[in-house]
């Protein structure tokens, strides 16, 4: 009896790390997040599912020198574009909702393995400074951030990365499906513009709220810069920032004035603006005030986002100097 039980109690162990063993060998060898492999070499159809845990592996990627990151307000921009305009080729590296934290942690992550990264486009959306900075947002793991081998284990046994990635780069590459191109990857597609689409989105009316202390969030807004944005900067002289203010339709800010945001969130601007162009290697550039646009409903899917076009003309002037904010013009801005 006694001889049975130790048989079935081997034969299960050896069962779970057979079991085990495949699945790392799966995940290793697909590589869904591309930790080990570039997130371009040609292995068959590859599944974007998820930027939090796939970006950190397209960030360990060599063969870049520009990053494009920020919240939604940048998955729309087409990494190509860039590369045709610069002469250099670009990774997109985008979080939906990314705050201070997340889009700071992935930079330091692309520079960390490539130093040959010399231009870094980011968007500045007002509410990465408006929450406390210890704030995780939408924080890709650290075992992925890290090149820590013993942290992969996270990765490499992980079961839903093996069923919800692997399996289903193997499923679609064995079915001819072609592998997704990089300006795509993350992007939002498919979506209604225009000003019933937005109107209907929102409450038809509102009563005004009282405007909140104009300085309520600068707290906020140094701790955000003080943790993240400035020793980013100062650590990487030699990297090139170019960091806008997306141009969020005029409901939005009308919302932010209803609700009593509005004085404060401009406050948030210009303490961020002043700060970070301190720096001579930071260019900030501010689209929000360009009437023809934000006005433009049709250029939006809802108060926020903006259709692909618009990240074109953000492009085009980021390279052309257009919109670039002065210091000195600061305090009279905003």
């Amino acid at each position: 009896m006694y001889q049975s039980h130790k048989k079935w109690v081997i034969g299960v162990g050896i069962g779970i790390i057979v079991l085990c063993l495949l699945v790392a060998g799966v995940n290793i060898w697909n590589d869904p997040l591309f930790q080990y492999t570039n997130s371009e070499a040609e292995r068959g159809y590859r599944i974007y599912k998820d930027a939090t845990y796939q970006n950190p592996g397209i960030a360990k990627d060599r063969d870049y020198e520009g990053i494009i990151t920020g919240s939604s307000m940048t998955q729309n921009f087409d990494p190509e574009y860039f590369e045709n305009l610069m002469g250099f080729k670009f990774r997109k590296l985008s979080y939906s909702g990314g705050n201070a934290k997340n889009c700071t942690s992935i930079i330091q992550t692309a520079l960390r393995a490539n130093p040959k990264v010399k231009y870094v486009v980011a968007s500045l959306d007002s509410f990465g400074f408006m929450n406390e900075w210890t704030s995780e947002g939408n924080q890709s793991p650290e075992y992925l951030l890290n090149d820590i081998l013993l942290d992969d284990v996270n990765y490499i046994f992980n079961k839903t990365f093996l069923f919800d990635y692997s399996l289903d780069n193997i499923r679609n590459t064995n079915r001819g499906r072609s592998a997704i191109p990089s300006y795509e990857r993350f992007c939002w597609y498919g979506c209604v513009y225009g000003d019933k689409r937005i109107t209907d989105l929102e409450p038809q009316s509102k009563d005004k709220q009282p405007s909140i202390e104009e300085e309520y969030y600068l707290g906020y807004t140094r701790d955000n810069l003080t943790h993240y944005w400035i020793p980013l900067i100062e650590q990487n002289p030699s990297v090139q920032f170019a960091l806008f203010f997306p141009p969020y339709s005029i409901l939005s800010y009308h919302s932010s004035y209803i609700t009593g945001y509005l004085d404060s969130t401009c406050r948030v601007y210009e303490e961020v603006a002043d700060t970070l162009l301190e720096y001579q290697n930071v260019n900030i550039y501010d689209f929000q005030a360009i009437e023809q646009l934000v006005t433009n409903l049709y250029c939006y899917k809802d108060q926020n986002h903006y259709h692909f076009r618009v990240n074109d003309f953000i492009t085009r002037c980021l390279i052309s100097g257009a919109y670039r904010l002065q210091r000195e013009h600061i305090h009279d801005y905003y």
